[in-house]
């Protein structure tokens, strides 16, 4: 029986999980983690003989889960791109995460525009090439995400 065994490394300082990033002296964020990821290859679809592209549905959720207590939130983006259908070559589900802080006196305004476009296209700019390297790996072509407007939610 084969066996697959991880090490967790911790870094060489104590108890440090994670980067802090700074944006500014008010705004930080932790290193974003891969929190979810679905590739399915559809073994149904055909590419027709006068067909020359796919037109793949690309699909951004964002969630932003704020902490009651402290000047923090965690973001999740998700990208889903293609579909189970045959209509298209594959399935890719994919979410980016990070934990942001701010100080305490920071205006609500700033603070809900960082979260709900700063922090998205940040998380996008980690996901962009992992969708990269999965769709190139795949025996289709690679799929490259265009630029978001988080504006237009």
């Amino acid at each position: 029986e084969a066996k697959c065994v991880i090490r967790i490394f911790q870094a060489r300082i104590k108890n440090v999980r994670y980067i802090n990033m700074q944006v500014n002296d008010s705004f930080s964020y932790e290193s974003p983690t891969l929190k979810w990821l679905e590739f399915r290859p559809n073994d149904d679809f055909e590419l027709q003989s006068e067909q020359k592209e796919v037109n793949m549905k690309l699909k951004f959720d964002v969630r932003i889960h704020e902490d009651k207590n402290l000047p923090e939130a965690s973001v999740d983006l998700t990208c889903e791109l293609g579909g189970k259908e045959s209509a298209y070559p594959y399935y890719l589900r994919i979410t980016e995460t990070s934990r942001f802080r701010w100080v305490e006196d920071m205006d609500k305004g700033k603070v809900k525009q960082l979260l709900e476009l700063n922090a998205p296209a940040l998380l996008l700019s980690f996901l962009r090439p992992m969708v990269l390297q999965i769709t190139v790996a795949s025996h289709f072509t690679a799929c490259q995400i265009p630029f978001v407007d988080f504006t237009k939610r």
